[in-house]
């Protein structure tokens, strides 16, 4: 008989467990109804599922392994007795449970006389779709299930990291766009960002800056935070969905920062025609147009294709900012060799033109030493410009050998050319503004660069039971080739303007060049061992290689050419233990050590030693109201050494010798209240602490990193909740809140950050016309018009004479409409 726990248990064992654990009180509600359990099974053969069922609901399943072999179940995720979750297991496979007794079950062929098809055919059907729909109400805002984490589909109460899924949902429902950033998204699972998302998407996870996105699971990013303007942001009209993993991943992909990553999963073939056209308008004059088309090509659904197109052009809602256009395709092509072999082929070609992603230059009146007063729309100098083509292509082959092991072999080129850029902000350097009345001298920046990337990864997964212990094992290697080129020239403040009325800036040319060739080799091993009384060990390591070699000439900074070469092999350990008492309960712990991108070059041209990391990180999850709502509680320490400190001597440039250690928590709360209410909650803390540093000006931007203060130019503490809820007569509306605290200040600096909140809302209505599901949704950001500042840095702690930060945009209205075809 499955264990059936009283209400009183059921308070008494989660407020005692979690007070213990990691002092959490979870009140008691209800989580399963007389004689049901919570299950979270993966997709899986059919004989590791009916095992599973076994553990859990005490049945013993008497079969031929001839008539399980080959079949997989499919993915449960609920609150089911065991017959209704034995009944789901088995459909489709053409099987049927017979009970011996009680507790036997006899799974055999069934049969099915042509006559009972066609009687039972209908309501078999409409019951699937009801299933179908009642599934798709309690999973989207939230997944079961991601491969991010693992690199296997593994269910998130059984993974012992913090991980968290956007799906397609969340993404239509916030109003997201082509041009939109991942930033828009993210900060509602508490990432910072510095608002700078034309030349690439800056987020800040747990207290660190990072600059690399996962491309289904390929790392994009490049050669350095320091000089990020090669990619430019990702392309949101693409995206299916976003896997967020807080924490190091360097383990599975390489070279990465340790706070987090996010993985950009694209849009994929399905095998039934679906089509969406999107049109809309929005202010500053922003208007786009795409479609998304899917299906097979013949008749036998063994070639799948996929289409996505969009384009949109908008202006600048500041008074001298550039207009901006993106437009892309995404082609996608799947054959399937056989049942168990798949060929892919995935384009993704963009063109982007902007300039909004300057920090722009706020002058300090020397009288006052308060920053002059003007308006945010004018703090952009007029002139600035970025230009991004991005190409890339995918192939992948997924073969299945037998229900428990399975290989893929991807290969992706990444060409992302920036053929033109120029960044010029006012009230730089020293003199800030005495020069007269409105006159102030600009900093400008000219350049150009190109990165291509090559890489291949090879992935290999097997399902294995040895000693009555289950294990899942991934054996991968990878490889990346990479050439990163850059040319530009600067100009310090010997131009000058009216800061109020400002002018177009004179050219720089390109005298400052720099080329860094880099190869990594990897190889990775992990096992995932269910053991007893749902235990589960996850143990993993990567052994890597790094050839790096640099040359800089840098004449305008004084620095002569020269060339650096690293070089250098590793070995990155992970362990991650969790237990899950019950179906609706996990507690974790794991360890990781990660390897960060290069740190570029100091002052003499020689390359600085990657940043190493350290993470230890305690959580726990649970799931509530039948499974709809996921609740997850992490705790972290994690330890960043050689750290790309500022040089104290040589402006501009780095030295590593920074540590700095971060220690926080994360509260996520995600899913459906209700089958109408949607939810997406999350408060961070994290206190980067510098234990080791030196003061100056960053090559990033102006930072003093000295021990013993927080790491500045970082919000500590973020709040946000996003929700949904549907009403009768085909409305829907929500919306959001986000908060951040001040940020950290500068050694030295005059000025403080303040603290922000921005309210967005959103309203959408669905009808059919001509046949065609239709929606009409309204999007509306910064409801109250919040002046504030994502990203501040105070010039002034360093002898200059302004204020450098990025605004947040103003209030923003957009009008969609979406047609199913």
């Amino acid at each position: 008989m499955p264990y059936t726990a009283t209400p009183a248990r059921r308070s008494h064992f989660r407020q005692t467990l979690l007070a213990s654990a990691l002092m959490l009180a979870l009140s008691a509600t209800a989580h399963a109804g007389e004689g049901t359990h919570s299950y979270n099974l993966p997709v899986q053969s059919l004989a590791q599922a009916l095992e599973q069922l076994h553990k859990e609901s005490g049945l013993d399943f008497v079969y031929s392994p001839n008539d399980l072999a080959n079949l997989k179940s499919p993915a449960l995720n609920g609150q089911f007795t065991a017959q209704e979750a034995l009944r789901l297991l088995l459909s489709g496979s053409g099987l049927q449970a017979e009970f011996v007794n009680e507790r036997v079950v006899a799974i055999k062929p069934a049969p099915v006389p042509p006559s009972v098809k066609e009687t039972e055919m209908t309501p078999i059907e409409v019951k699937a779709r009801r299933d179908e729909d009642a599934e798709a109400a309690r999973t989207a805002y939230r997944r079961p299930n991601a491969s991010t984490a693992t690199k296997t589909d593994t269910p998130l109460m059984q993974t012992p990291m913090s991980v968290e899924v956007v799906p397609q949902q969340i993404l239509k429902d916030l109003g997201m766009t082509s041009s939109s950033s991942l930033a828009d998204v993210l900060t509602y699972l508490g990432v910072q960002t510095l608002g700078i998302k034309d030349s690439g998407d800056f987020l800040f996870f747990r207290g660190f800056l990072s600059t690399a996105t996962l491309w289904n699971g390929f790392r994009i990013e490049d050669v350095t935070p320091s000089i990020n303007y090669a990619n430019g942001g990702v392309w949101m009209a693409n995206v299916d969905r976003l896997e967020v993993l807080k924490g190091p991943s360097s383990i599975l992909y390489g070279r990465t920062e340790p706070g987090g990553a996010v993985n950009v999963l694209t849009k994929q073939p399905q095998q039934d025609f679906h089509g969406e056209v999107n049109a809309g308008a929005g202010s500053q004059s922003d208007r786009w147009l795409g479609a998304d088309l899917t299906g097979a090509l013949n008749a036998d659904k063994t070639l799948l294709y996929r289409l996505n197109i969009a384009r949109e052009d908008s202006g600048s809602w500041f008074s001298y900012g550039p207009k901006s256009k993106s437009e892309g395709i995404a082609p996608v092509l799947e054959w399937k060799i056989s049942p168990q072999t798949a060929l892919t082929f995935e384009g993704q070609y963009r063109r982007y033109e902007g300039g909004d992603n300057v920090q722009q230059g706020i002058p300090i009146d020397p009288a006052t030493g308060q920053p002059v007063p003007v308006e945010p729309k004018d703090t952009m100098m007029p002139g600035n410009i970025s230009q991004f083509r991005q190409n890339r292509i995918l192939l992948a082959l997924n073969h299945e050998f037998n229900p428990d092991w399975s290989v893929s072999l991807k290969y992706m080129h990444n060409d992302a050319n920036n053929p033109y850029y120029r960044n010029s902000y006012a009230a730089c350097g020293p003199s800030g503004f005495p020069l007269g009345p409105g006159q102030t001298p600009l900093c400008v920046y000219d350049g150009k660069s190109r990165q291509k990337t090559d890489a291949t990864m090879l992935d290999l997964t097997g399902h294995v039971t040895t000693l009555g212990i289950q294990h899942t094992l991934l054996l991968g290697m990878d490889y990346y080739r990479k050439q990163f080129n850059l040319a530009a020239g600067n100009d310090f403040g010997s131009q000058t303007t009216d800061y109020l009325n400002p002018t177009l800036p004179a050219s720089v040319p390109f005298t400052d060049t720099w080329s860094v060739s880099n190869r990594e080799y990897a190889a990775y091993v992990q096992d995932q061992m269910a053991l007893s009384n749902n235990w589960h060990l996850l143990l993993g390591g990567r052994y890597q290689t790094i050839n790096e070699h640099a040359r800089s000439n840098f004449p305008s900074f004084g620095s002569p050419p020269d060339d650096s070469v690293y070089k250098n092999s590793l070995f990155q350990p992970r362990l991650g233990l969790l237990w899950q008492p019950r179906p609706w309960l996990s507690t974790y712990y794991s360890y990781a050590e990660n390897i960060g991108s290069s740190n570029g070059l100091d002052f003499t041209g020689k390359s600085i030693e990657p940043e190493l990391s350290k993470q230890h990180e305690l959580g726990v999850k649970s799931t509530w109201l039948e499974g709809r709502l996921t609740l997850n509680l992490a705790l972290f320490d994690l330890t960043k050494y050689n750290i790309a400190a500022a040089d104290p001597i040589h402006a501009g440039f780095n030295i590593g010798l920074g540590e700095v250690k971060s220690t926080g928590y994360e509260l996520n709360i995600q899913g459906a209240l209700t089958d109408a209410w949607n939810v997406l909650a999350n408060y961070s803390h994290a206190r980067p602490r510098v234990v080791a540093g030196a003061s100056g000006a960053a090559a990033l931007q102006p930072q003093s990193i000295v021990a013993g203060q927080d790491l500045p130019g970082v919000a500590n503490d973020t709040f946000a909740v996003w929700t949904s809820y549907k009403l009768p007569d085909n409305w829907k509306v929500g919306g959001g809140v986000n908060w951040a605290s001040a940020q950290n200040s500068y050694d030295g600096a005059t000025l403080k950050t303040k603290s922000y909140t921005v309210a967005s809302a959103f309203a959408a209505y669905e009808t059919r016309l001509s046949g065609h599901t239709t929606t009409l949704q309204l999007n509306v950001d910064n409801v109250f018009n919040e002046r504030y500042l994502l990203g501040q840095s105070d010039d002034v702690a360093f002898g200059g004479g302004s204020l450098i930060g990025s605004w947040g945009a103003p209030r923003q209205i957009r009008l969609s409409l979406r047609v199913a075809l």
